[in-house]
């Protein structure tokens, strides 16, 4: 019996250290490429509207193993050149946050090759000239995989090459979710309704199709 124990000790030592080799050469892969992504994330933010803001990835060495090695990862941000990055869940507005994940998103998935990503309101909390990019970036994602996104922004819904309505039915005692597939026409009509809100004048029809226009569609 002790034999077979120190036999079972010795396999374990040589396996923890095959472990520690892997984990290290997955740490140095990490930091090998950390600027490389904060860089990148850095130039996505500029162009959502963020040129002051700095991303940082934070990795550190911890006790025992994880099934992606020993290291721990924290995402460090600031939006201006005043206040030193801070903790990313801790720091940033709902809108900082939406932009941020938007772009790590982008990176990730890339690399991931992820057949299909569905964001539910990634957009939220921007407007205007940045919902106009958000945009854009969700369509470039839509080039190497299928993007499902739920959105109230016209400049985003814009961008899709289908445009599925969702709304709530009251049928008898129950309320039924459903989902449409909108033709053309009826396209136009939701993106009015999105930039008038209830009553969609003319010139929220107009604004509509020069915004499917502008995005190809």
């Amino acid at each position: 019996g002790d034999n077979r124990l120190n036999e079972l000790e010795k396999l374990v030592r040589e396996e923890e250290k095959a472990l520690v080799a892997l984990s290290d050469e997955i740490s140095g892969k990490r930091k090998a490429v950390v600027a490389g992504v904060e860089g990148r994330i850095a130039e996505m933010l500029t162009e959502l509207g963020m040129p002051k803001a700095r991303f940082r990835i934070r990795l550190e060495a911890r006790d025992g193993f994880t099934f992606n090695g020993r290291d721990t990862a924290d995402f460090l941000f600031s939006a201006n050149r005043q206040t030193e990055p801070e903790s990313l869940a801790r720091i940033a507005s709902g809108g900082e946050l939406s932009r941020v994940m938007l772009t790590l998103k982008s990176l990730l998935t890339r690399n991931k090759n992820m057949p299909t990503i569905i964001f539910d309101e990634i957009d939220s909390g921007v407007s205007g000239e940045v919902a106009d990019k958000v945009g854009r970036i969700l369509s470039g994602m839509g080039d190497y995989m299928q993007v499902i996104n739920i959105t109230h922004l016209p400049q985003v819904a814009s961008r899709g090459t289908r445009h599925f309505h969702v709304f709530k039915e009251d049928s008898g005692d129950a309320t039924i979710t459903r989902v449409k597939l909108l033709t053309p026409e009826e396209r136009v009509y939701e993106l009015a309704r999105l930039l008038s809100g209830s009553t969609v004048s003319d010139t929220a029809l107009e604004n509509a199709r020069e915004l499917l226009e502008s995005a190809g569609n």
